[in-house]
């Protein structure tokens, strides 16, 4: 009986230590904004085929539906920032930075995507004062 409160005790111990060498150092993940703004409606087809297309392609999208007064307001005021002036009453519609393409056309999609990221790619670049030249990574130096 001694003995069980013994090792009962000694499994209590390790247990304890052994949860004190867990690495419990927290991790914060920056969550990245959505790379497109999908504005669409529940009822339409090709707002599904959209959604897919965004989902089977790993490509980061916002949902936003036009039948509700915050949808439609917020794809009004996105086509102000970008200055469009056409028709906004077709869906699917897609914002990718200042670019609004409207209907299902996926080859246009991506094509956007691709140029947005790497415009932005470049700007992160040319911020940190990293320029590429002929492919090849240069680090420029600060001069002081």
């Amino acid at each position: 009986m001694r003995y069980l409160g013994i090792v009962c005790i000694l499994m209590f111990i390790l247990s304890i230590l052994s949860c004190n060498n867990i690495n419990h150092k927290k991790t914060t993940k920056l969550l990245e904004p959505p790379v497109v703004d999908l504005y669409s409606a529940d009822w339409c087809y090709w707002c599904d085929q959209s959604e897919k297309f965004l989902k089977d392609n790993k490509i980061k999208y916002a949902k936003y539906d036009i039948e509700l007064e915050e949808g439609y307001n917020r794809l009004v005021s996105e086509a102000a920032r970008i200055n469009y002036t056409g028709e906004l009453g077709v869906i699917p519609t897609f914002i990718i930075g200042n670019k609004m393409i409207i209907g299902y056309d996926p080859i246009e999609v991506m094509y956007t995507v691709k140029r947005f990221k790497f415009e932005n790619d470049i700007t992160d670049r040319v911020q940190n004062k990293i320029y590429y030249k002929n492919f090849n990574i240069l680090k420029i130096k600060d001069k002081k």
